[in-house]
C-alpha cells in the first residue's frame, strides 16, 4: 500500500460544482451541507453547491502503518472530549493572520475575508465537516470529529495540500494577484456553456428572464455605442417596444415587422421583464450576436427598416444575457477557489492546533 497523494483523493482539488437553486436575498431558504450562496444581482442569489468528493478520500489509499498516523493517534487518543474540542477549534482572527503571510493575491485574501463575512451572515454550513461555533470560530462538526480516522484524513492528507494548492494558482507576472482577480480581465464568448451545463431547470429559467429596464439601458449604450442616427435610433426603440407589447404578434402588419425574428422571446408587461426560451441552441444563436461588442467593435450602425432594428433588438438580448452569464462564471471561479483556499487553510490551522495540544 501507499499513502494518499494530491490525484488520490478523488478530485479533492477540483470539487464537483453545480449551480442548484435560486432566492430572493429578503427570502433565503436554508442551505444544504457544502452550499455557497453567490450574488447574481442585488435582489438574487444562487446556491453553489460543492460536491462531497471534494473532501472525501478513499482509505485503502493510505497506509495505516505509516509513523505520521501511529503517532496521530497516540495523540488522539490522549485527549479527553474537551481537550479535543479545544484543539479543533481556531479562532476567525488565527485564520485571517495566517492568511495574509500566506496568501500573495490581495483579491484572494478579500475573497476569503468576504466568504467568511456570508458564514456569519447565512450561517450556511458551506466547509461541512467544518462549521462555524457559537463563538465564532471554525471547528469541526462533532459527528465527525468523533472518528480519528476522519480528522488524519482532514488534517494531514487535505490538509497537507494547501502550500501545492497555492502554488498551482496562475498568477500575473506583473503583480502579486492571480488570474481570476486580475484588474484586466479578458472575456470568452464560449464561457456561458460552461456555466450554463452546471445550472438546474430553476437558475436555467431565472438566468434567461430578461428585465426590462435592464435590457434597455443595455439597449441605450449600444446606441450611444454605434453612434446610430436619430432616425435609426427611433427606429430600434420602435422595435424594443413592438417586442414588449408582441401579444399575439398584433403588430405584424406593420411594415417590415418580422415576427419570426422575435420567436422564443415572451415579454410579460405587467411584471417588465422578457422570457427568453431556455434552449441551449436558440441561446447559442443569441450570444453569438455578442462576439463584436467583447472584441469592442464601435463601428457606426444604421437600422432603416423595422426588421433590421429587430435585429439590434437580439443583439442587445444577446449582450445582456453574455454579461449576465459572464458575471456568474467569474463569480463561480472566484468562489471555487476561495472555498478551496480556506477550506484548506482552516484544515491547516487545526492541524497545527493540534500539535500544539
Amino acid at each position: 500500500m501507499h499513502c494518499c497523494d494530491f490525484n488520490s483523493c478523488m478530485s479533492s482539488v477540483k470539487p464537483s460544482i453545480q449551480l442548484v437553486a435560486v432566492c430572493q436575498k429578503e427570502n433565503v431558504t436554508p442551505f444544504d451541507k457544502r452550499q455557497i450562496p453567490i450574488n447574481i444581482d442585488e435582489n438574487l442569489i444562487m446556491k453553489l453547491q460543492v460536491d462531497d468528493s471534494s473532501i472525501t478520500c478513499d482509505r485503502h489509499y493510505w497506509n495505516k502503518t505509516n509513523k505520521t498516523y501511529e503517532t496521530f493517534i497516540k495523540s488522539y487518543e490522549k485527549l479527553t472530549s474537551e481537550e479535543l474540542d479545544e484543539a479543533l477549534c481556531v479562532s476567525i482572527s488565527q485564520i485571517k493572520e495566517y492568511i495574509r503571510h500566506c496568501v500573495p493575491c490581495i483579491g484572494c485574501r478579500t475573497s476569503v475575508e468576504n466568504f467568511i463575512k456570508t458564514l456569519i451572515e447565512h450561517h450556511h454550513p458551506g466547509l461541512e465537516p467544518l462549521i462555524m461555533n457559537e463563538k465564532g470560530s471554525i471547528t469541526v462538526k462533532k459527528m465527525y470529529s468523533s472518528n480519528p480516522d476522519n480528522i488524519y484524513t482532514l488534517c494531514y492528507i487535505h490538509g497537507s495540500k494547501l502550500n501545492s494548492f497555492i502554488e498551482s494558482i496562475p498568477k500575473s507576472k506583473k503583480n502579486r494577484r492571480c488570474n481570476i482577480h486580475l484588474l484586466d480581465k479578458s472575456k470568452s464568448i464560449n464561457d456561458w456553456e460552461i456555466v450554463w451545463d452546471m445550472m438546474n431547470k430553476e437558475c436555467r429559467n431565472e438566468v434567461t428572464l430578461v428585465e426590462a429596464d435592464s435590457l434597455l439601458d443595455t439597449l441605450e449604450n449600444y446606441l450611444r455605442k454605434h453612434k446610430f442616427c436619430s432616425e435609426c435610433k427611433l427606429k430600434v426603440l420602435e422595435a424594443y417596444d413592438l417586442l414588449m407589447d408582441n401579444t399575439d404578434y398584433k403588430h405584424q402588419e406593420q411594415k417590415g415587422f418580422c415576427s419570426a425574428l422575435y420567436e422564443g422571446l415572451r415579454a410579460c408587461t405587467n411584471d417588465k421583464h422578457i422570457h427568453v426560451d431556455p434552449n441551449k441552441e436558440f441561446l447559442s444563436n443569441l450570444i453569438s450576436r455578442a462576439e463584436l461588442e467583447i472584441r469592442d467593435s464601435r463601428r457606426e450602425r444604421h437600422a432603416k427598416t423595422l426588421d433590421i432594428a429587430q435585429e439590434e433588438i437580439l443583439t442587445c438580448i444577446g449582450i445582456y444575457l453574455f454579461e449576465r452569464f459572464d458575471k456568474i462564471y467569474r463569480t463561480i471561479r472566484s468562489e471555487e477557489q476561495t472555498w478551496k483556499l480556506l477550506f484548506y487553510i482552516a484544515i491547516d490551522c487545526l492541524r497545527l492546533s493540534m500539535i500544539l495540544n
